[in-house]
């Protein structure tokens, strides 16, 4: 009987080992991306004229049942153009999903917000699940309304309350 069960015990990790090997390896590309847009006041962020300059780089690691992620970095620049107060944003993460790229689990620092001085004016970090590109829970740090703390540190108000 022993004997049985050592046989069935190597099989069973012989075969385990063996579906691993035949699985198709993840694939993983990198994309950086920079660059600067005007985003009039009353449109789509704030209700005052903002200059948005972006630095980022996203791996996108696609694997073989369909699963995803996305490791993000990102620095957005934004301006107030009537104002001239500049703050920066912050978002260091993982996307993690499976489907469709609208439902997802974003985590890490969703987004950090920092005054032209350096200091710390907002901070959501945690979890926020979103299905169809909208956030439908988040744990207790992680604010889905990334506009709303934007605007306010460039002495505006949003006008898009979430995102």
């Amino acid at each position: 009987m022993l004997r049985l069960v050592v046989l069935w015990v190597m099989v069973s990790g012989a075969l385990s080992l063996a579906s691993i090997a035949w699985a198709a390896p993840p694939t993983r590309t990198t994309d950086h991306f920079s660059g600067s847009i005007t985003i009039p006041g009353g449109t789509a962020l704030c209700d005052a004229d903002v200059l948005l300059h972006v630095e980022a780089t996203n791996t996108f690691t696609q694997f073989g049942d369909g699963r995803y992620r996305i490791h993000t970095s990102v620095v957005d620049t934004f301006t107030n153009l009537e104002n001239e107060v500049v703050i920066t944003a912050t978002t260091v993460g993982e996307t993690i999903g499976k489907g469709t790229v609208g439902s997802k689990v974003q985590v890490g620092v969703i987004q950090q917000i920092r005054d032209a001085s350096g200091k710390l004016v907002s901070n959501s970090t945690g979890k926020i699940v979103f299905e169809n590109f909208q956030p439908v829970s988040n744990t207790a740090n992680a604010d889905p309304d990334l506009f709303g703390p934007i605007c306010s540190a460039l002495g505006a108000n949003a006008v898009y309350g979430g995102m």
